[in-house]
């Protein structure tokens, strides 16, 4: 069964902006335990209509954070540009109750691009990562768990520390039926630390633009720039995930190289 999901981002402590909303697997997500976040929560079909259609018509849908852990049609309020100046963008900014706001018509534009880069460059990240999880790789996630307990109840738990040594021992008990079992495991393991390094690099990411403001920067460009480096410095860290060995790779070496010795 799959469940609409909002991913959102805090901008004050009044409301959410929408991201993405996205049709996911509900096993997959208690899996991930993804709702223990702040960042992505169930959407009811008739809130998604609604963000549709005042986007439509060049409004800006927010999410109010008075929220419960399902997001509602009457959890959902409209701007229109000017309103989200006035009532979101300028209350932010004020430190006092009776503190007027003297801010150029430019650098309320600015900062509206600004945050819209922000959400345009996690929405990206969204869209390369997590939909590559298909109905396929959620069943593989799901037998995971059963692979592990197979192996469990043999008496085996793989771990970082002695994963080389479990590996040989179950190679060499020569029981092919526990030896395909642990390479499901891993073929699944590996399916599953993916998903779970970009979901915490994803994270990272989140966090390090809820802390960026173009209000923090000399110009536009500078904000923007800003963005863009941390952008590709996350981007970065999760390619450097790809390249490392994973364990069924391991487990093929050990295999191969005990052959040999024999």
């Amino acid at each position: 069964m799959f469940s609409i999901y909002a991913f959102l981002r805090k901008i004050s402590d009044n409301y959410y902006d929408i991201i993405a909303t996205e049709s996911i697997n509900e096993q997959f997500m208690k899996i991930m335990k993804i709702d223990n976040y702040d960042f992505a929560f169930k959407i009811d079909p008739a809130a998604v209509d609604l963000i549709t259609a005042v986007r439509k018509k060049g409004g800006i849908a927010l999410v109010k954070s008075s929220f419960n852990k399902v997001i509602l049609f009457e959890d959902i309020i409209s701007f229109t540009p000017e309103e989200y100046v006035k009532f979101v963008v300028k209350k932010q900014l004020k430190t006092g109750p009776d503190e007027e706001i003297d801010i150029e018509d430019e650098d309320i534009k600015n900062e509206y691009i600004f945050e819209t880069k922000k959400r345009d460059l996690l929405k990206n990240v969204l869209n390369k990562w997590f939909p590559m999880y298909n109905i396929f790789d959620i069943i593989n996630i799901i037998k995971y768990l059963e692979y592990w307990g197979i192996l469990f109840n043999a008496g085996f738990v793989v771990t970082d520390e002695n994963k080389e040594d479990i590996f040989i021992e179950i190679i060499e008990k020569d029981d092919e039926r526990l030896l395909n079992i642990l390479e499901k495991f891993l073929e699944s393991k590996d399916i599953f630390n993916k998903f779970n390094e970009k979901y915490t690099i994803y994270n990272k990411l989140l966090e390090a633009f809820d802390y960026m403001s173009y209000w923090d920067f000399e110009n536009l460009e500078e904000a923007i720039k800003a963005l863009e480096d941390s952008y590709n410095t996350f981007v970065s860290e999760s390619d450097k995930v790809k390249s490392t060995k994973s364990d069924i790779e391991l487990l093929y070496e050990i295999k191969n190289k005990l052959k040999e010795e024999k």
